[in-house]
């Protein structure tokens, strides 16, 4: 399975790319826990001074992904969804 999310980091400078441009970069669970992985292994770069996020293709990123919520029932979208969104997203904001 190819990565949704490429990290580069150079010159102090960390780039994250959404990748999945055919779903005009819209978000689903692996690709949260890869945004997740990104923000672990840009924070314990000490040399890394800014992040910029960024998409491929035409969109940046629509948002979450309606056709991976379908999947799931109220109470994980909730828990789990949600919730693991939400730690991934503040970690993005502290680097």
């Amino acid at each position: 399975m190819s990565k949704t999310v490429k990290v580069n980091i150079e010159a102090s400078i960390a780039t994250i790319v959404l990748a999945r441009p055919d779903k005009l970069n819209a978000l689903n669970g692996p690709m949260i826990a890869e945004l997740g992985d990104a923000a672990v292994l840009i924070g314990k770069d000490a040399s890394v001074r800014v992040a910029i996020i960024t998409g491929s293709g035409k969109a940046f990123c629509t948002g979450g992904d309606i056709a991976a919520w379908s999947e799931i029932d109220s109470l994980s979208l909730g828990e789990d969804w949600v919730r693991e969104g939400h730690r991934v997203f503040d970690a993005l904001a502290r680097l």
